[in-house]
């Protein structure tokens, strides 16, 4: 007689959000679909971007709907990680994202580098074994967000 097998113990949600995913954020559904198709449904995905073409995304992905294990905010990304449970992210990644913040203001901290604020309230969202991946292309715009964010997130004149 085979031996059995372990009851498998349920998979804790594994929460990643890419900020600033961009209006039609194909990349993103595919992401979602192949963990479905893995049956890996414990993971979550949250795109966020400013403005977001549903429309042009559906037609693209050839869907009539958003995978279950994805959601999708049309929100500045510092508001959207404003609102995030501290410790609740395995994963916080953009694209390029900072070089377009550097030396714009916050939406949610006036007076505020929009970049600092924005790797801040990443920092904060983060599960203590979690990642943060910024990619860039500028010569500096991280170490510029994050001097800004430790010399208490002042804006640049």
């Amino acid at each position: 007689m085979p031996a059995k097998k372990p009851a498998l113990l349920p998979r804790k949600p594994f929460q990643v959000m890419e900020v600033g995913c961009g209006d039609v954020p194909l990349g993103l559904v595919r992401k979602a679909q192949r963990s479905l198709e893995k049956g890996k449904s414990h993971r979550q995905f949250v795109g966020v971007d400013k403005k977001l073409d549903l429309d042009k995304l559906f037609k693209r992905a050839g869907i009539k709907e958003l995978p279950s294990n994805l959601r999708l905010v049309e929100s500045c990304a510092a508001k959207a990680l404003s609102g995030l449970e501290p410790e609740s992210q395995n994963v916080i990644f953009g694209s390029y994202l900072l070089n377009m913040l550097a030396d714009k203001e916050s939406c949610i901290h006036p007076g505020y580098s929009c970049d600092a604020v924005l790797l801040g309230m990443a920092v904060r969202a983060l599960k203590p074994d979690g990642r943060m991946v910024f990619v860039q292309d500028k010569p500096g715009a991280l170490d510029r967000a994050m001097e800004a964010m430790h010399n208490g997130m002042k804006a640049h004149s």
